[in-house]
């Protein structure tokens, strides 16, 4: 299960509510920042496609060069779910049949 993070009896007794992301980052350009337009182009490339891929690949390269199969993450993008387990596993002929199947189901 999933539980909210405590908070402070005082802080409770105002009114305030405890909450937390679930997992995950993100992304932030403070007020006070002094190029903007560059932390918003980082923070383009970082959600970008291009990104995602050098992401995927690197944790490939990492689990192969451990000696491990390589079954990549679940990404909040269907459509970039679909790319990599097709590409990582649907056809690549290192990972087992029975693998395939099960991921197929999800």
């Amino acid at each position: 299960g999933v539980a909210p993070p405590p908070l402070p009896k005082k802080e409770l007794a105002k009114g305030r509510v405890s909450a937390t992301m679930n997992g995950g980052w993100s992304y932030a350009i403070p007020s006070s920042a002094r190029n903007k337009e560059a932390a918003w182009d980082f923070i383009r490339f970082m959600t970008s496609d291009r990104a995602f891929d050098i992401w995927i690949e690197s944790e490939r390269e990492i689990a192969e060069a451990q000696g491990h199969l390589y079954i990549p993450r679940q990404l909040p993008i269907i459509e970039l779910n679909e790319k990599n387990f097709d590409k990582y596993v649907f056809n690549n002929p290192a990972v087992p049949d029975h693998f395939k199947e099960g991921s197929r189901i999800l």
